[in-house]
């Protein structure tokens, strides 16, 4: 908490990582690559780092799969079951919509 970082690239492991030192209350005061850097002494929010065309990780299992349908790369490496892979992960993410969690239960039910 109340610390600043320098990101390393911006790859599925940087990118990972400056979401979760965010959750953490770090700031992201610099993303350096190969290409060159950015810095922010005052740390950059989530949109400033998306108006500068670098991609956030998805958030949730749906971006996730939105992302893995664009992506030819894991497409080609599943081959065969890839569609089915596709399926289940959609099924998962509309099962989890229809269910109810312990914490909803006991955040809204308390509410009325």
């Amino acid at each position: 908490k109340n610390k600043k970082v320098i990101i390393q690239g911006w790859g599925n492991v940087a990118g990972a990582a400056a979401y979760y030192l965010t959750q953490l209350g770090a700031k992201v005061v610099g993303i350096i690559d190969k290409a060159g850097g950015l810095i922010n002494t005052s740390g950059f929010t989530l949109d400033e780092i998306k108006q500068r065309g670098i991609d956030i990780l998805p958030q949730n299992l749906n971006q996730a799969i939105e992302n893995l349908k664009k992506d030819s790369v894991v497409s080609d490496s599943l081959g065969v079951i890839y569609k089915e892979f596709v399926s289940l992960k959609e099924a998962e993410w509309e099962d989890y919509h229809k269910t109810v969690s312990k914490w909803e239960i006991d955040r809204y039910l308390t509410m009325f």
